[in-house]
C-alpha cells in the first residue's frame, strides 16, 4: 500500500509538471497571434454581389465560403516534401494565378495567370468535397472571378493599430514596457541582454515568496524527527490500516506544531502566473514591448506564415505559430523592404496602412542577435546548425538544475523510498527531453531565456540553503523524539518485543492482541470470572493430637495370663 501511494504521488507530480510544461509550450507557441489557417473567426454577413457579374448568389457564396475556410488541403512542393495548407489559402493562391495543387508544385517560380482564373479554384472545391455532399446546393462549376472576389473580400479584416487591452492585457502591456525600457538603457537595445536583466529583476520582487517558502521548508524539517519516530514505530506494518494510522498522526503531529505542510505551496503556485506572463511578454514584443495591437501582431503573423503563392512570405507553410520574435528578426537583418508586399495581402483590407505602421516601428525593434549568431530564428530539426546547440544547453541546464535544486531544498521522508527514486528519475529525464522539444518550435531567444531562468533559480535556491540551512535530522534526534513519543503514550512490551526479535510484525487489526492466542471465554463465564472475587485458600495448619492419640500403645504381650 506505501508503495502504491508513493508511486500515485509521484505520478501526479509528473503529469502535473508535464502538463504545466505543456501549457508553457501552447503559451510560446501560439500567444502572439493566430494564423489565417485556423483559429479565425469568420464572418460572411457583408457580401457584396452583382448580378452581371456574380454566378452563385449571396447565399451560395457566403456557404462556399465558410466551407473552404474550414477544410485543410495537402500539397507537395518541388523537394517531395507534403504539408497541410488551409484550403482558403489554397483559393486565394488559385485567385492570385497559382494551382496549389499542382503536383511538384514550385513556391518559388514565377508562372503566368492561369487560364481562364477560375480553374483552379474549382479543381479546388471538387478535391474539398469529394462525397458531393457539402455544396450540393451549390453549382460551382460556373464560378467566375467576380465569385471568387466576393469572398475573398468579405473575409478581409480591417487592422487596427491599437486597441482595447482590458485589465490583464493592460498589466502585460506595462510590464512590456518595463521590458522594453530595460533592454534599451542597460540592454544596450539588445533583446537577450534585456530579458536576462529582465529575468534578474524579476527573481529580487519574488524574493519575498521564496523565503517565505523556505522559511516553511525549516520548519518541516525540524518536525522530520518526529514524523520519523512515529513511521519507526509502526515499522514494517504495510497493511492499509497502519499506514493511514501513520498519516493520522503526522497531520495531528502538525496541528500541534501549527503547521500547515501546503503553506510552501503557495509561493510556487504565485510564481507560476508571473512566468506565465514573463513568457507571453518575451515571445511577442510586437504587442508588449512595441505597444501595438493584437490584431496588428495577428496580422503581421498571417502575412509572414502565409505561402508565397497566397501572397505571403512562406515563413511557415504549415501554420506553426512562432510568435513575433522570428518576424522582427527577419525586419533587422533584411530591412522593412522585404515585408512590402503586406501592402497587397489579400487577407487585410488596410495592408498599405499595415506597412506603414511597421515603417514607424522599424527603429524601435531591439537586436536578437550576439556577434553574428542570430538568436531570432527557431532551431529546425530538419537543418543541422548552430542553433541546434541551444536545445542541448537547454537539455543539459535543465538536467543540472533539478538535481542541485533537489540537493538544496528539503525532500519528504518517502524520498528515500525505492518507488520514489525511480519517479524521481523519470522526471529527471522526460522534463529536460520535454524542453527540448519546446526548444525546437519556440526562437532560440526563447531558449536563452529558458537557460537563464533555470541557472537563476539554481543560483537563488543555494543561495538560501546557504544563508537559512535546513537543519539536518540525526539518529539521535530521532531516538529523543522516540523517547518523547513513548512518554505521551506508551506502547505494549510484548508488541515492542516482536518487532524487534526477528518475528513478522503484525497489522494493526491485532494490534491490542497478546502475543500467544487463548482458547476463546464465553461471555457469561468471563464476565462472572471478572466480577466474583476469587475465595482466598485457608492455610494449611497441622491439627492438634487428642490424648488417646499421644498415650503410648502398651504391649500386653509380656504380662502372664491365668490358667
Amino acid at each position: 500500500m506505501k508503495k502504491f501511494e508513493t508511486v500515485k504521488k509521484m505520478s501526479l507530480r509528473l503529469v502535473l509538471a508535464l502538463l504545466t510544461l505543456a501549457l508553457l509550450g501552447s503559451l510560446l507557441c501560439g500567444c502572439a497571434a493566430q494564423s489565417t489557417s485556423s483559429g479565425k473567426s469568420i464572418s460572411l454577413s457583408d457580401i457584396t454581389v452583382d448580378e452581371t457579374a456574380n454566378s452563385l448568389s449571396k447565399d451560395e457564396i457566403k456557404t462556399l465560403g465558410e466551407f473552404l475556410f474550414s477544410k485543410n488541403v495537402s500539397i507537395t512542393d518541388a523537394n517531395g516534401k507534403k504539408a497541410e495548407i488551409s484550403a482558403y489559402v489554397a483559393f486565394v493562391a488559385a485567385y492570385r494565378g497559382y494551382d496549389m495543387l499542382e503536383k511538384n508544385f514550385d513556391l518559388e517560380a514565377d508562372r503566368p495567370k492561369l487560364d481562364p482564373l477560375p480553374k483552379a479554384a474549382i479543381s479546388l472545391i471538387k478535391t474539398c468535397d469529394k462525397d458531393g455532399k457539402s455544396l450540393a446546393s451549390v453549382d460551382y462549376s460556373e464560378l467566375t472571378v467576380a465569385d471568387m472576389e466576393s469572398i475573398i473580400n468579405a473575409l478581409k479584416t480591417d487592422v487596427e493599430k491599437e486597441s482595447a487591452r482590458g485589465l490583464f492585457g493592460t498589466i502585460q502591456y506595462w510590464i512590456g514596457v518595463a521590458l522594453g525600457a530595460v533592454t534599451n538603457t542597460v540592454g544596450f537595445g539588445n533583446y537577450l541582454v534585456g530579458i536576462c536583466i529582465f529575468a534578474i529583476l524579476f527573481e529580487l520582487l519574488l524574493l519575498p515568496l521564496s523565503i517565505k517558502q523556505q522559511k516553511n521548508s525549516i520548519r518541516q524539517a525540524k518536525l522530520r524527527p518526529k514524523e520519523m519516530a512515529i513511521r519507526r514505530k509502526y515499522a514494517g506494518r504495510n497493511d492499509q490500516p497502519t499506514q493511514q494510522k501513520i498519516q493520522t498522526e503526522i497531520q495531528e503531529l502538525y496541528q500541534r506544531e501549527n503547521f500547515n505542510p501546503m503553506g510552501g505551496c503557495l509561493p510556487m503556485l504565485l510564481q507560476l502566473p508571473i512566468i506565465l506572463i514573463l513568457y507571453n511578454i518575451v515571445i511577442d514584443p510586437i504587442r508588449y514591448t512595441l505597444g501595438l495591437s493584437a490584431q496588428f501582431s495577428s496580422a503581421l503573423t498571417s502575412f509572414y506564415s502565409a505561402a508565397k503563392a497566397a501572397g505571403g512570405l512562406g515563413g511557415a507553410v504549415a501554420a506553426q505559430q512562432r510568435g513575433t520574435i522570428e518576424i522582427l528578426s527577419h525586419i533587422k537583418d533584411d530591412g522593412i523592404a522585404a515585408f512590402e508586399g503586406l501592402k497587397d495581402f489579400l487577407f487585410i483590407e488596410n495592408g498599405a496602412e499595415c506597412y506603414q505602421w511597421l515603417a514607424e516601428i522599424e527603429g524601435k525593434i531591439p537586436s536578437f542577435s550576439l556577434g553574428s549568431l542570430n538568436f531570432g530564428l527557431t532551431p529546425s530539426v530538419g537543418t543541422f546548425n548552430w542553433l541546434w546547440l541551444i536545445p542541448i544547453i537547454t537539455f543539459a541546464v535543465y538536467f543540472g538544475s533539478m538535481k542541485l535544486t533537489r540537493k538544496f531544498t528539503y525532500q519528504a521522508t518517502t524520498a528515500n523510498d525505492p518507488q520514489m527514486g525511480c519517479s524521481n528519475n523519470i522526471m529527471d529525464i522526460s522534463m529536460p527531453l520535454m524542453s527540448v522539444y519546446i526548444s525546437f518550435i519556440v526562437p532560440a531567444t526563447i531558449s536563452v531565456y529558458w537557460i537563464f531562468k533555470s541557472l537563476l533559480g539554481t543560483l537563488k535556491q543555494f543561495v538560501l540553503s546557504r544563508t537559512m540551512p535546513l537543519p539536518q535530522c540525526t539518529e539521535e534526534d530521532i531516538k529523543a523524539a522516540e523517547k518523547e513519543l513513548k512518554g505521551k503514550k506508551h506502547s505494549s512490551p510484548a508488541r515492542a518485543a516482536s518487532n524487534t526479535n526477528g518475528q513478522k510484525p503484525r497489522s494493526l487489526h491485532h494490534i491490542d492482541d497478546d502475543d500467544e492466542p487463548t482458547a476463546p471465554t464465553p461471555k457469561n463465564v468471563k464476565k462472572a470470572t471478572e466480577e466474583a472475587p476469587a475465595e482466598p485458600e485457608a492455610p494449611k495448619t497441622e491439627e492438634p493430637e487428642t490424648p488417646i492419640e499421644r498415650a503410648p500403645i502398651k504391649d500386653d504381650s509380656d504380662k502372664p495370663t491365668k490358667d
